[in-house]
This record gives C-alpha cells, structure tokens and sequence, in this order.
C-alpha cells in the first residue's frame, strides 16, 4: 500500500486525523503532494494481543476504523482501505458509499502473519499471496487515482485491471468534520464495562 514512486505511503503520525477530532489512528496511507500529505487513502489499528487486548478494545478499534473510512470517503470521493492487527492476526477491509447515505465496510482479505523467520514458509502459500494481491489490486484499483478525478468505484469483488470505474454523483461540497457529529456519538453508547466472557460476533482470530 505504499510506493514512493506513485506518490503514496504508510506513516505511523500519532496524531488526531484531522477530519475527525477525537481519533487518533494507529496508521494513515496517503499521497504526498510536495513535501506536504495529501488526502488519505486509508487508515489502520494496531493491538499487540495476548491477554491485555480485549475484545471490547478490538471493537473499539474497528469502530474508529469504520467512522475514519466513512468520513473521507465523504470528502474525497472514492473507497477506503483499512487494516487492523491484532497480534500476528491482519485484517483488510474497505469502506465505500453504496448510495446517498449508505456505506459498507466489507472484509477483503484475512491473514495470519509468521511469529518467526523459521515459521516463514508456512505463510507463503498460494491462499496468503492470493489475498495479498487481491487487497493491492483492490487498493490501487478503487482507492488510488493518479488523475485525481472523484468517484466513488463499486462494487468491492475483485476488479480486473481494465474494468471501469462507476461513479456515484455525490454532493461533499457542504461536507466538514463538524457536519456529521453522530458518528463520534457512537462511541459513547458503548459501555466501559468489559468481559472476556462475552460474545463478539466480530471474528478477530
């Protein structure tokens, strides 16, 4: 998901995003404009596992995902990629807008990092290298334009390289971060209670 050569990378900012106030993403693809960052082309979180991380800290993590995906597929036009970790476990989704007011966040790839360099053969398999390259297509095919004209690509399967894209007529003109504080609001319906014990209908494992 990043090359310098298109003008793209991965940076770890630690930093707020700065469409919406009150997340700070773990990771951030975006273009290079210069020297300065452009727009974002997608987002990541990132826990370490084990028994510090909870499910309850996982769905938090995939909300932020979904409410940071959502706002820049507003102001930018076009799908979101994001990814999230939890320990050796690596999930790919992408955000996009359906129709007026509709998104989906859909998985797109599912993989299980090797623990060590002697488990490296275990994860070359023709499964993982086809889930690799169907997230990069995906990636450069919906989320990335090189001539900057918005559109919003659909649907998320697999697209060949000469598909063409279909753009939905959106309004983002009158879009800002503070124009859609509800999705902010989601966080404080979730209880800071937590169990081990609870089921999660989310599969992170």
């Amino acid at each position: 998901m990043a090359d310098t050569t298109r003008k793209v990378v991965l940076r770890w900012p630690n930093k707020e995003d700065t469409m919406t106030t009150g997340i700070r993403p773990d990771a951030i693809v975006s273009t290079l404009v210069q020297r300065a960052f452009g727009q974002s082309l997608g987002f990541g979180e990132v826990k370490l596992g084990g028994d510090n991380t909870t499910n309850h800290s996982l769905c938090l993590d995939t909300l932020k995902l979904a409410v940071l995906s959502r706002n820049s597929v507003l102001k930018y036009d076009h799908p979101i990629l994001t990814f999230q970790v939890n320990g050796f476990q690596l999930v790919f989704y992408m955000t996009q807008m359906i129709h007026s007011s509709f998104f989906t966040m859909t998985e797109i790839g599912r993989i299980t990092l090797p623990e060590a360099l002697s488990c490296l053969h275990s994860f070359i398999t023709l499964k993982n290298i086809r889930t690799l390259l169907r997230v990069t297509l995906l990636f450069w095919h919906c989320c990335y334009q090189a001539d900057s004209s918005p559109s919003v690509v659909a649907p998320v399967s697999t697209p060949s390289p000469t598909s063409p894209k279909v753009a939905y007529p959106i309004d983002t003109s009158t879009f800002s971060p503070s124009a859609s504080p509800h999705t902010t609001q989601l966080f404080q319906m979730i209880n800071n209670t937590t169990s081990k014990y609870r089921d999660c209908s989310i599969q992170y494992k």
